[in-house]
């Protein structure tokens, strides 16, 4: 898919936005890196260059410990508060932003930002999610000045439409230009797997939750509702710019597809860059608990050992049956299977989406 010509249009006049949508272990805060976020002239984001929903999707598996159709009232009306509370300090920025004349950039998975009722819906089949429950209001900021007292209800409580599965109003998502970043299955799924068996090894993380979750963060069928809803929103509204979107493929190995999408995200190419000097020595941050900080050396380790680019970590071809065989070596016969299962699963919905990157 081509990128927009128009990279400057903002939806209903908001202050410039990008969100960037990944799932796990898709070189997403790769991409982070390569487009010099934290540098780009005009632009402002957090140290973590998003993440803001990341606390209330971790509950289930760090204090719950369990599925979200099995919390109580009281966890989900936890989870909900927290919901809020990210959107409330994300908003905040975002006003930062707006003050400061600046662009406003954020990172989020796919699923963190999924209602957790679409995500994993009761099992019991006569028992409906409550949808409403977690779907956030629309910010008053962002609602028609014209809506009547009657109508005042319903533009706080926004639209959903058909492929919007997130928290977020199909109002407020409309306020932003949404990119992605994509990743093979087959490459992304032993990654997640053998990030979150690092985080059992050294206590972090319980082994019922890597049976219960095994990666399923890592699903693409969220992301490409997403694409579909900016595609459709896109083809109604004539000031939302078309999505874009790259391969974690691309990333690493055709500078070209990074420019593209750059400039389709409307970041400045001229502050992109291809080599950095290693993270290892890295303090820990201010807010950051001991295990907070040796999860994110588990998952950023790779990144902030680096120099550059490692191309091997992103091969151009991809031969599941024997990258089965490579994990069956590593994990044990049990979690290659389901790995495999997992990754065959993934394949229609990232053949659909790397049918759309800037590449095609």
């Amino acid at each position: 898919m081509a990128p927009s010509a128009d990279t400057n249009s903002s939806p209903h006049n908001c202050p410039r936005r990008i969100l960037l949508v990944s799932v796990p272990r898709t070189a997403s805060n790769l991409l982070v890196r390569v487009l010099n976020v934290h540098n780009q002239p005009n632009v402002l984001t957090n140290e973590l260059a998003g993440y803001f929903f990341l606390k209330p999707f971790l509950m289930s598996s760090r204090e719950f410990k369990k599925s979200p159709h099995e919390w109580t009232a009281a966890e989900r009306a936890l989870v909900r508060e927290a919901y809020q509370n990210a959107l409330g300090a994300l908003e905040d920025l975002a006003a930062r932003a707006e003050r400061e004349g600046k662009t406003f950039f954020i990172k989020e998975h796919a699923t963190v930002i999924v209602n957790p009722d679409v995500a994993d819906p009761p099992r019991d089949a006569g028992h409906k999610p409550e949808l409403d429950f977690f779907r956030l209001p629309l910010p008053e900021r962002y609602r028609s000045s014209s809506s009547s007292s009657n109508g005042a209800a319903a533009a706080a409580a926004g639209t959903f439409s058909p492929n919007n599965h997130t928290i977020l109003p199909d109002e407020y998502l409309a306020t932003w230009r949404i990119v992605f970043v994509i990743r093979h299955p087959a490459l992304a799924w032993p990654s997640i797997y053998r990030t979150l068996h690092q985080l059992v090894e050294r206590g972090l993380l319980e082994e019922k939750v890597l049976r219960v979750d095994g990666g399923s963060s890592m699903s693409l069928k969220w992301t490409r509702a997403m694409f579909d809803w900016c595609v459709e929103r896109s083809q109604a509204e004539g000031d939302f710019p078309p999505p874009v979107i790259i391969d974690a493929h691309e990333v690493i190995h055709s500078p070209g597809a990074v420019l593209q999408f750059c400039q389709a995200a409307g970041l400045d190419p001229a502050a992109l860059q291809f080599e950095w000097p290693t993270e290892d020595a890295r303090p820990k941050k201010s807010e950051e608990t001991a295990v907070d900080e040796e999860s994110r050396r588990i998952f950023l380790g790779t990144l902030m050992a680096s120099k550059g680019l490692i191309k091997d970590k992103t091969p151009a071809t991809v031969d599941v049956e024997a990258e089965e065989v490579k994990w069956r070596a590593e994990f044990g016969d049990e979690a290659a299977k389901m790995i495999a299962e997992k990754v065959r699963d993934s394949m229609p919905d990232y053949e659909y989406l790397r049918a759309r990157c800037v590449l095609g």
